[in-house]
């Protein structure tokens, strides 16, 4: 088989074995709401990795573990920097088949560099053996001994300037910071993982040395000690340390979105119960610096502070685009309605045609925002 049959063959299953994404552009009084996803986590990266590149080539690619989620926790940040969008990979070659034909169809052997995240306990060297074979000659693994000291290896590989604020959140977990992560990428502030009362020696030095002017404590004080924070408070005074947290991941993620997206463009609906497509969606949301909100998809209604910053929205008169990361199993057609609802009274939703073959797309269309009564 020559290349350019096995190109048009790739090509045609990223396109067809992924939802195809629809725009979401606010043209003229409206606004759109759709989905970027894939008939599982795999697919749905590589759907949203085509809308950061326009289904166009990219430079470098990061590839991040399905599986396991601390040692990505800290990427978007590298993400940004890189422009380079993350691929979810499982823990064998056969099974990333997506990333790998992704990367056939739009990545450079030559100009572009794959980053690996994690160590080989996580993403095994048969991963660098398989790229080694397709032609990629500019590979980096960013790996170290343990979560903490990945996250270190990715944030010195960033190299942000001295004072720059940073981001400290729960290695434990990844809600919190998945929450910030497209604040991380878009303001390129340093996301550090740490303990509950456990501050890694590596990180305390990153701080010693960068003198942060601001820090930011992503999570309430059973993610992030008081002790912790005071400890924190103790060796770079000049720093202003805040907190944002609210009773759960979900006041959390609002605490967060009331910080930084006042009135932004577009917002990004994920699972706040799992990780995949929240990690893979994080690097588009960096791109503009929008916020991603966390959702229940197990509840039928908004979480209630998910809720309140999104009428807040609505009174302000900020009418954003919404996305949703993945299908009606991780963010179902009802929470995409009361999202919507909460924008507009209209309910009439055009059908939208996709390619056979591809997992359909129930709540994608453009409505009209419509005057709010009473305003």
């Amino acid at each position: 088989m020559n290349k350019l049959l096995s190109v048009v063959l790739a090509t045609i299953l990223v396109i067809f074995g992924t939802v195809v994404p629809v725009s979401a552009e606010t043209v003229n009084g409206t606004y759109a709401t759709s989905r970027l996803a894939g008939q599982d986590h795999y697919q749905t990266s590589v759907a949203i990795a085509g809308d950061y590149n326009n289904n166009g080539e990219c430079g470098n690619v990061i590839l991040a573990s399905d599986d396991s989620f601390p040692d990505a926790l800290s990427a978007c940040i590298l993400s940004k920097k890189l422009n380079a969008p993350i691929l979810l990979v499982g823990t064998t070659v056969n099974s990333s088949s997506e990333a790998f034909n992704y990367l056939y169809t739009h990545s450079s052997q030559q100009r572009g560099t794959v980053y690996i995240v994690g160590g080989t306990g996580v993403i095994g060297p048969n991963f660098e053996t398989k790229l080694a074979s397709m032609g990629y000659s500019n590979i980096k693994r960013l790996g170290g001994t343990d979560r903490y000291d990945t996250s270190m290896l990715i944030v010195n590989d960033v190299n942000v300037p001295q004072g720059t604020p940073v981001f400290i959140a729960s290695g434990e977990n990844f809600p919190d910071a998945l929450s910030i992560s497209s604040y991380s990428g878009s303001h390129q502030y340093a996301t550090l993982l740490v303990g509950v009362n456990y501050l890694p020696e590596k990180t305390k030095n990153y701080l010693l040395n960068e003198k942060p002017s601001a820090v930011y404590i992503v999570g309430g004080t059973s993610v992030v000690s008081q002790d912790l924070e005071s400890h924190i408070n103790g060796f770079i005074p000049g720093a202003t340390v805040t907190r944002l947290a609210g009773d759960d991941r979900f006041g959390t993620n609002a605490a967060v979105l009331n910080e930084f997206a006042p009135a932004p463009k577009t917002i990004y609906l994920a699972n706040g119960e799992d990780f995949p497509d929240v990690l893979a969606g994080s690097v588009l949301a960096a791109k503009t610096g929008n916020p991603i909100i966390l959702v229940d998809n197990q509840l039928s209604t908004l979480p209630p502070a998910s809720e309140a910053y999104l009428e807040k929205l609505s009174v302000s008169g900020v009418q954003p685009n919404v996305i949703a990361f993945g299908g009606t199993e991780v963010v179902s057609d009802t929470l995409m309605q009361q999202v919507k609802n909460t924008f507009t009274s209209s309910t009439g939703l055009n059908n939208i045609s996709i390619p056979q073959g591809a997992t359909s797309i129930s709540n994608s269309a453009l409505i009209k925002k419509q005057q709010k009564v009473g305003s």
